[in-house]
């Protein structure tokens, strides 16, 4: 369902471009490569930049949870199951959780921190610790670490409004230059002919599918938090080992 929701404004595209160019090949062409950067760029950046989002909220959600929880039962089998629940019943967490083997709550924690790959799980895990070996109230322990969570939590919140915000004026501007296009394409329908043999106009439309379509990345490449591409990291791992 993605790659429709991928292609249709590809087409889109490439419908105007055919519109302006009176080319079927225009239309192909143009469809084709939007499709493929919306397809191979632009669907995973948005996928890679909600999959942070939900991590960062479920991994609010379980720490304040367990080390509330562990400060009024002193219970880590129970904590660990507060946590779970409150992070939410049905994600992927929750069926990560299930298929771990049945070791100790330390282990569990540890193993979690594959799936959060967070810098703030990190530091729950090392205040975890230090509450293992030094005992004490692990909510006295946390407090500084569960005020930070909190403030992370309200700033990406209030972060997501603005950017909802943005890419809706962003989107609205690119559409109504599409329609100024659509405009002239009818308003110059008697210079047509001639328009559509001339170099310099064609070249200008040329350029703002260009343009149009570097904006686009710029934009969500900018939106998604400059999210690293899978070839990269495939990369980079190799580079590693």
């Amino acid at each position: 369902m993605k790659y429709v929701y991928a292609s249709l404004p590809a087409l889109a595209v490439g419908g105007l471009a055919y519109l302006m160019s009176n080319n079927l090949f225009a239309f192909l062409g143009v469809s084709l490569v939007f499709a493929a950067s919306f397809i191979l760029l632009l669907i995973p950046w948005l996928e890679s930049k909600t999959t942070l989002r939900r991590k960062g909220r479920e991994c609010f959600l379980f720490v304040s949870s367990f080390v509330t929880s562990m400060s009024l039962t002193s219970s880590l089998e129970r904590s660990y199951e507060n946590a779970l629940e409150s992070s939410g019943r049905d994600g992927e967490l929750q069926r990560l959780a299930t298929s771990l083997p049945e070791e100790g709550i330390k282990e569990r924690l540890n193993y979690l921190e594959r799936y959060f790959e967070l810098e703030r799980y990190r530091m729950f895990l090392s205040l975890f610790s230090l509450y293992e070996q030094q005992g004490g109230d692990l909510l006295s322990i946390a407090k500084s670490l569960l005020d930070e969570l909190t403030r992370v939590e309200e700033m990406e919140r209030s972060i997501e409004k603005e950017s909802a915000r943005s890419l809706r004026e962003y989107l609205v501007m690119w559409i109504l230059s599409g329609a100024m296009l659509f405009g002239i394409r009818f308003g110059l329908m008697n210079y047509w002919e001639v328009l559509e043999h001339n170099l310099l106009f064609m070249g200008s439309v040329v350029l703002y599918f260009a343009v149009l379509l570097g904006s686009i990345l710029v934009y969500f490449y900018a939106y998604c938090g400059k999210p690293k591409t899978t070839l990269f990291r495939r990369k980079k791992h190799e580079e590693t080992e």
